[in-house]
């Protein structure tokens, strides 16, 4: 028998996830939801007590189902969250949201692009920027910024799997290169 990896196996409850909100037409729902527990998760690692070794499935179950409540989720997520629970995959779902939230911005046709800048843009240089990138992609885009101080100057622009490099610090690289010979 083949293992999976985590990866594919998050990918599996993703798309069984929006396949369920896409035929019930909860995508709204699940989208804010997924939000919420992406927001809940990043605040002091709180995903760690779910995935505490040290804790029974009933406690485990009474954490899902306070958080469930506390975010208000909807009864599809919270009964996907006790399936994630009963299978030992708690784990997962943060990688799961990201998933869900990729395949939405997808089905709106959109292009999530990450911007690696030594500053924050100006809101000129940002409207630049997203208008050279919404023509050069043919479609609509969603920025995210980055201060990264170590690439100089410049920026590095990230997107789907493709990554263009106009920073200082990659030019100098390549200039050094050249002069090793």
């Amino acid at each position: 028998m083949k293992k999976s990896s985590k990866k594919q196996i998050a990918k599996n409850y993703a798309k069984a996830l929006w396949q369920v909100a896409n035929t019930a037409q909860k995508k709204e729902a699940l989208m804010k939801d997924c939000k919420a527990l992406c927001s809940f998760l990043n605040v002091q690692n709180r995903d760690v007590v779910l995935k505490n070794p040290l804790l029974k499935e009933a406690q485990k179950k009474e954490i899902v189902a306070d958080v469930a409540k506390i975010l208000e989720l909807s009864k599809s997520t919270t009964c996907f969250l006790q399936i994630l629970l009963e299978n030992d995959r708690l784990d997962l779902l943060a990688d799961i949201c990201a998933l869900i939230e990729q395949e939405n911005l997808k089905q709106q046709d959109i292009v999530n692009v990450e911007v690696e800048t030594v500053q924050a843009l100006s809101k000129t240089q940002e409207k630049k920027l997203l208008e050279g990138l919404e023509k050069k992609l043919r479609k609509n885009v969603l920025l995210s910024y980055k201060i990264n101080e170590n690439i100089l100057g410049g920026l590095v622009v990230r997107y789907q799997s493709f990554q263009i490099d106009d920073s200082l610090a990659h030019k100098l690289g390549t200039l050094k290169q050249v002069m090793k010979g």
